[in-house]
């Protein structure tokens, strides 16, 4: 047999035997149909679902919030790191005979002071938020995330908020 032949038999003898063999592989030998994997636990109500759903909501946004914080907070940082720098240049060209000046940048200092406690108040407060909804994440996890539910019930509460969204307000 010419080895070009015989090559092209191979392929093609592969290629009729490889989908046969993943068939085979699929289906019990029985013939019948394997059943779908059991959940593992029970599954959720359609309330608790609502309730799981609608926490992550309001994970997410505190989570939006908390960040649009954060930069906030770090459009500040360097607000202060700017004005630090200029009080630093304004020190070292402070004339000492100038009693006014130096009382200026007296006054300054404070002020700048002030600022950086505000800020590193703020940065507490940030730190304490976020280390609040980390540590609520796991229980949410616990309770949501690793529990099974219905996808149809997912579906029908998703199409309840699309309805209720579009539905017009009632005076």
């Amino acid at each position: 047999m010419n080895p070009v032949c015989h090559r092209f038999a191979t392929i093609v003898l592969a290629a009729m035997f490889v989908p046969a063999a993943h068939t085979l592989a699929a289906e019990p030998a029985t013939g019948k149909a394997t059943p779908a994997a059991k959940p593992a636990g029970k599954l959720m109500s359609k309330d608790e679902l609502r309730a799981c759903l609608d926490e992550r909501d309001q994970r997410q946004a505190q989570r939006a919030r908390l960040q649009a914080d954060i930069t906030a907070s770090d459009a500040q940082r360097a607000e202060l790191t700017r004005r630090s720098a200029d009080i630093a240049q304004r020190r070292a060209a402070l004339d000492p005979a100038n009693p006014a000046a130096a009382e200026v940048l007296q006054a300054d200092i404070a002020k700048q002071d002030e600022q950086v406690d505000r800020y590193n108040q703020q940065l507490r407060t940030l730190a304490s938020a976020s280390e609040s909804l980390e540590s609520s994440r796991a229980d949410y996890i616990k309770r949501c995330e690793t529990r099974p539910y219905d996808e149809r019930d997912e579906i029908a509460i998703l199409r309840e908020r699309r309805n209720a969204a579009k539905a017009p307000a009632k005076k």
